[in-house]
C-alpha cells in the first residue's frame, strides 16, 4: 500500500482489479488507470498444420498455464476433463506440490489428454496448438485476464474462462465463463464450447484492442500526461 501511494499512477489490467485495490488497499481511485494486459499480433497468424502432422489432432480442447498452484484449479480442471469424452490437449509445468503431485497422476491415467509438458512461448508449436484447438480452456479461481487465453482467442479458439478477475472485461459475450468452484458448470461450458462455431469476431476483437502496438501507445500516452503535469 506504501509503494502505491507514493506512486504518480498505479496501473491495474483490469478495472475488476482496480477496484479491489481500492477496496483492499485503500489506494486513490485518481491515481489508478487501467492498461490492459497485451498479445503478440504473431498469434493471428499461427498455423495449425504444425501441430495436427506432429500429433494428429485437431478441435480438441487446450489448457496451457501451470498446474499445481491452488489459484488454477488444476484438481477441477482435471475433473471435468474426465466426464468429456474428447481429446484434451495440457501444455504445462506442473510444481512438486501435493496438488500437483495430484495432477501429474490424474493426467497419466487419462488416455483422453495428451500431456506435453511445457513449450516455450516462442515456439511456433504453441501458436499451432491454440490455432488446432477447438476451445482453450482457462477456468482457474482468478485470472487478470490470462495472457495464453488472449494468445489462443487470436489464433482463433473458442474461450472458456474463469469469470473471476476481469476476464470478461476483455472477452466481453463471447466467450464462456463458469464457475471455477462447480466441476458441472466447467463441463458444461466446455461441452456448449465445442458445439459452437469459432466464432471470427472474438478473434478480430482481441487484434483491434490488446495487440501489444496499441498497449504500447496507451502506456506512453499516460507517461506524456505524469511528465507534462
Amino acid at each position: 500500500a506504501n509503494i502505491c501511494d507514493q506512486a504518480e499512477m498505479v496501473l491495474p489490467n483490469t478495472e475488476a482489479e482496480g477496484n479491489m485495490l481500492h477496496a483492499a488497499l485503500g489506494i486513490d481511485k485518481n491515481i489508478i488507470q487501467v492498461i490492459a494486459n497485451g498479445v503478440e499480433d504473431r498469434f493471428y497468424h499461427a498455423d495449425p498444420d504444425l501441430f495436427r502432422k506432429k500429433y494428429g489432432i485437431e478441435d480438441f480442447i487446450l489448457y496451457v498455464g501451470h498446474l499445481g498452484p491452488t489459484r488454477k484449479n488444476g484438481m477441477n480442471i482435471l475433473k471435468a476433463l474426465e466426464r468429456i469424452d474428447h481429446p484434451s490437449v495440457i501444455i504445462a509445468d506442473i510444481t512438486e506440490t501435493p496438488e500437483g503431485k495430484w495432477c501429474r497422476d490424474k493426467l497419466s491415467r487419462n488416455k483422453n489428454i495428451l500431456y506435453l509438458g511445457w513449450i516455450g512461448h516462442d515456439d511456433p508449436m504453441l501458436a499451432s496448438a491454440y490455432a488446432a484447438c477447438k476451445t482453450f480452456i482457462l477456468p482457474t479461481h482468478f485470472e487478470t485476464p490470462g495472457r495464453a487465453a488472449l494468445e489462443a482467442a487470436l489464433a482463433g479458439a473458442n474461450i472458456v474462462i474463469t469469470p473471476r478477475g476481469g476476464a470478461a472485461e476483455y472477452f466481453l459475450n463471447y466467450a464462456l465463463y463458469p464457475n471455477p468452484l462447480s466441476i458441472d458448470s466447467i463441463v458444461n461450458s466446455i461441452e456448449q464450447s465445442l458445439n459452437m462455431d469459432k466464432n471470427p469476431e472474438l478473434r478480430d476483437h482481441i487484434r483491434d484492442q490488446y495487440t501489444w502496438d496499441k498497449i504500447a501507445k496507451q502506456t506512453v500516452t499516460m507517461y506524456r500526461r505524469i511528465m507534462e503535469s
